[in-house]
């Protein structure tokens, strides 16, 4: 059992009084659980996993049981790069084993590249993709991904309106790379799309397990074992879930482009493809506010790093929130990960 389910009702309201000078009555009044608190202290800064002085001090008056637990869980992490989750103060017997979990030692952990498309005028212009329009929007989910990426403790490279062979140069030079002294890769790439490929700002196709192969073990063998994780916004067909008015990011092309979906990932350990829609789907984004996806994405890892959660279990959550919204997208995500993926804060290693 975790901390926030051994707050009984009783003690819930006693700490929601304690910290009516902290948290607004607003906020207050809307937490109907201990984690709601949590994530309330998380916001404002005043609850970290090496910042544990607001919990101490509430459970000093209200829980001496759990005060025990919070101090056992201090002395157990301290020194330690990645702590565990703070809501999740599991007993020593309880803890996930480290053969469990990817390691996340290094700072930064490793690079995230952003390959953000905005710009097709070129494609208009000299290859007849007509319909191709600019990505307005995209901005804000370049944005988002370079604000918790780095949050994360990642070092952001980022790259901008690329063609077909701009995208395969860029990333068969990232795989190119050494990456012993990092934990981790990750690739977020924005574009428009259509089945099983992303298209570069001249309208030219590039399939996308061309581009996650180039992390295989035979062709980047430092990055043997450590996760590869890519996120990918941009349409897999031209079907609508339901019918909208927002933008999407196919590309209405007459492409006969069309690779499996289980061809998207190499079949070997430690891959992670997060697509923001299904096989023969639109993928819709806001041209004020960001895509749907993208902008879910990096909400729930915003909210859930500070607890320890895995990548798997934050994009089930994304999955839910996206396909409530009225247009019903369905976010799909493939995975041959063989631990759990557990990101770390930054805390105090600036990434870029």
């Amino acid at each position: 059992m975790n901390l926030s389910e051994e707050v009984t009702t009783d003690e819930l309201k006693r700490i929601k009084i304690s910290l009516s000078e902290d948290i607004s009555k607003s906020r207050i009044d809307k937490a109907r659980s201990m984690l709601d608190i949590f994530t309330e202290l998380e916001k404002k800064a005043m609850l970290q996993e090496d910042k544990l002085d607001k919990l101490k001090e509430i459970f000093t008056e209200i829980n001496r049981n759990l005060l025990e637990k919070i101090l056992t869980y201090e002395e157990r992490n301290k020194g330690m790069k990645c702590p565990g989750s703070i809501v999740n103060l599991h007993n020593e017997d309880k803890s996930l084993p480290s053969e469990q979990m990817y390691e996340m030692k290094n700072r930064p952990h490793g690079v995230c590249i952003i390959i953000n498309n905005y710009n097709f005028e070129t494609a208009r212009e000299n290859y007849g993709f007509k319909n191709m329009k600019d990505r307005k929007g995209t901005e804000k989910d370049e944005e988002s991904l370079r604000s918790v990426f780095s949050e994360l403790g990642f070092k952001i490279i980022l790259h901008k309106d690329l063609t077909g062979n701009g995208i395969r140069q860029t990333i068969q030079d990232h795989s190119e790379q050494t990456y012993e002294n990092t934990d981790c890769f990750i690739c977020c790439i924005l574009s428009h799309g259509n089945k099983g490929v992303i298209h570069g700002t001249d309208g030219q196709s590039v399939a996308i397990c061309d581009l996650t192969s180039c992390f295989k073990r035979s062709k980047c063998p430092s990055i043997a074992g450590k996760p590869k994780v890519f996120f990918i916004q941009a349409c897999q067909g031209d079907k609508y879930q339901k019918e909208v008015q927002v933008g999407t990011d196919v590309c209405n092309d007459n492409s006969k482009c069309d690779v499996s979906k289980t061809e998207l990932i190499p079949n070997e350990p430690d891959f992670l493809l997060g697509m923001a829609t299904t096989h023969d789907h639109v993928s819709l984004r806001h041209k004020e506010e960001g895509s749907f996806y993208i902008q879910s994405l990096c909400r729930q890892l915003k909210m859930s790093f500070p607890r320890g959660e895995d990548i798997q279990s934050i994009l089930i959550r994304v999955n839910n929130e996206v396909s409530r919204k009225r247009a019903l997208q369905m976010p799909q995500p493939c995975t041959t990960l063989c631990k759990q993926l557990i990101f770390c804060p930054a805390a105090n290693h600036p990434a870029s």
